[in-house]
């Protein structure tokens, strides 16, 4: 454990010691009586010599000390390496932990003495995990043989993992997601595929809205608002944007933009068979489906082969803070200077 000061300069209020000093410091003139037998021997009246003395000490030392920790608190303390390397075992949500001692990868880092979380991204947890350990601490993690909640990238760790599958509950598969509604704004060239493609896909009344307006002219205010609220629409060739759909061929059917918090996805061409012919592709509701809706990333993987590679960043020296019992102590001098300072036998202040 190293102290340390974060803002030394601070140390330079110290010199408000001098306050409680002169306050306390009281002159008392020191007279010497002279025995002489003549005058003859009377000599110059000697100078009266001055000796400083401090009054009330116990007040004295209680101010002294109370700027002393103001000083501190202003210099901002900190301790480096406070904690100890010490092994810690983490376990993945879903992993049969048994009685183990150790915390769980969640927000927070619970024990594993409270009820396992629900799914976490377990990535992300165990790369804050390995930043917030001191330098030269052991892990282990418990997974089981799945784990769901991993990213498309091997966490890169500071220090070696050991990586220890146990059994444990394998978790459910994530419901599929819900079929939009597509709503078909307008009339003309491809609506009528269109209205195929949203009976084609059920959605529901309660599923999230796709608007398609492909007609010619402007957007409406609705399909703009209902865009940039996050939405999603569909509209026919009007404004050039990014490519996201190429066909069989390598032609661009439509091209995406964004508007807002949402997306719009411009058509190339008219949907008639002539101008697009994969409209008669069987596959062309699920193809448009997944453009409007793309499906999430997958997230799930054995647990064999997600074992963490070293080479991350090295975490930061761990530190811990004083201030709060500084704060307590300070508060503690302050009131019993109060009341030494007020107390009713309390000799007049020189």
């Amino acid at each position: 454990m190293t102290p340390a000061l974060l803002a030394p300069a601070a140390l330079a209020s110290l010199a408000a010691i001098l306050i409680p000093l002169a306050i306390h410091l009281a002159r008392r003139t020191e007279h010497r009586l002279l025995d002489f037998p003549a005058l003859r021997w009377l000599h110059k009246t000697p100078r009266p010599r001055h000796r400083p003395r401090f009054d009330e000490w116990p007040l004295l030392l209680l101010r002294c000390l109370l700027i002393l920790l103001l000083a501190l608190l202003l210099a901002r303390p900190v301790l480096w390496n406070a904690d100890a390397p010490h092994p810690v075992l983490a376990a993945v949500p879903g992993a049969r932990v048994d009685g183990a001692r150790g915390v769980w990868l969640a927000p927070g880092f619970p024990s594993l003495d409270t009820a396992p979380p629900p799914r976490q991204p377990v990535a992300s947890l165990l790369r804050q995990l390995d930043a917030e350990l001191p330098k030269g601490a052991s892990l282990t993690v418990l997974v089981p043989p799945v784990i769901d909640g991993m990213d498309a990238m091997l966490p890169a760790l500071s220090r070696p993992v050991t990586w220890r599958i146990v059994a444990g509950v394998e978790p459910p598969p994530p419901p599929p997601a819900a079929a939009p509604r597509l709503v078909v704004q307008g009339a003309g060239v491809g609506t009528n595929v269109l209205h195929a493609v949203a009976a084609a896909w059920g959605g529901g009344a309660n599923a999230p809205r796709v608007i398609a307006a492909v007609a010619p002219g402007a957007l409406s205010s609705a399909v703009r608002d209902h865009v940039a609220a996050g939405g999603v629409a569909l509209i026919g060739p009007r404004t050039a944007v990014a490519a996201t759909w190429a066909d069989a061929d390598g032609a661009i059917p439509a091209q995406e933009a964004h508007l807002g918090r949402g997306r719009l996805v411009r058509l190339t061409r008219p949907l008639d068979p002539v101008a697009m012919p994969m409209v008669l592709d069987p596959d062309f509701p699920m193809h448009l489906r997944t453009l409007l809706q793309p499906l999430p990333a997958p997230s799930r993987a054995p647990a064999a082969d997600l074992i963490p590679r070293t080479g991350g960043p090295t975490p930061g020296r761990p530190q811990r803070d004083p201030t709060p019992h500084l704060l307590w102590t300070t508060a503690l001098i302050w009131l019993t200077e109060r009341l030494l300072a007020t107390r009713s036998r309390r000799a007049p202040s020189p």
